[in-house]
């Protein structure tokens, strides 16, 4: 995550399910293991869909994505 603000930079790997269909994202991340901290579940379910564009690099199916500090 190169220039990203984290809230914090101490926290627990989280793991997210995204849907994806042909037209991208079908809804928000389900988080499935949190981080520990509310702000860094909310900032990281942000990150997916508005910067790194996860339904736009993706194609469809259903993922697992890990995110580790």
């Amino acid at each position: 995550l190169q220039g990203a603000a984290l809230p914090r930079q101490e926290f627990a790997p989280l793991e997210f399910v995204v849907a994806v269909g042909v037209t991208g994202v079908i809804a928000q991340p389900t988080l499935m293991a949190s981080s520990g901290w509310e702000d860094i579940d909310a900032f990281f379910r942000d990150y997916l869909i508005k910067t790194y564009r996860v339904g736009e690099r993706l194609s469809p199916g259903r993922y697992r994505i890990l995110v580790g500090p």
